[in-house]
């Protein structure tokens, strides 16, 4: 009855809730003219705690991470903006990528922003203005109540083999 009660506890810690919701995030374009590059689906997560943000963003074969502050939320409005920038003494070259939170601020002034190194000069010359709407969906998970049960109903059926075969 102690190894029931132990492994059980096992399976409703292994089961617990995540502290981060995933969410699939989709970039459109909103441009008069087509992207010349919209942003490839990502990952973003949303917790309770504050620990936003978003992982596996491609724009114009760069990769792009942001951590979104802890007042952001799935459900706001979002707008992206990605374009080639140049130093101001016009020496180098940069991607800039931005996303813009609305629902904060419709001017957009409360954003994330990930710059980059052009990767090869003819990438940066042929890079226009990109940008659009950032929407995000929710990721199914399995319920961890549905896990927990699972777990028992496994150890139960084990349980029961062993004593049949004792008996």
């Amino acid at each position: 009855m102690l190894k029931l009660i132990s492994v059980s506890l096992l399976f409703l810690f292994l089961a617990a809730p995540a502290s981060a919701d995933s969410f699939t995030a989709t970039f459109t374009c909103a441009s008069v003219i087509t992207c010349g590059s919209t942003p490839s689906s990502a990952t973003a997560t949303f917790g309770q705690t504050g620990d936003n943000g978003l992982v596996g963003v491609t724009w114009d074969t760069v990769g792009w991470e942001f951590s979104f502050p802890a007042d952001w939320q799935p459900t706001d409005s979002y707008e992206w903006v990605a374009f080639k920038d140049t130093t101001a003494s016009g020496a180098t070259d940069f991607l800039t990528f931005r996303i813009e939170d609305l629902t904060i601020d419709a001017t957009g002034i409360v954003s994330v922003e990930g710059i980059s190194l052009c990767p090869t000069q003819q990438l940066c010359d042929a890079t226009a203005i990109d940008f659009g709407v950032l929407s995000f969906s929710p990721v199914a998970a399995p319920e961890p109540s549905a896990v927990l049960l699972l777990g028992i109903g496994a150890l139960t059926v084990a349980l029961s083999r062993r004593r049949i075969a004792h008996a």
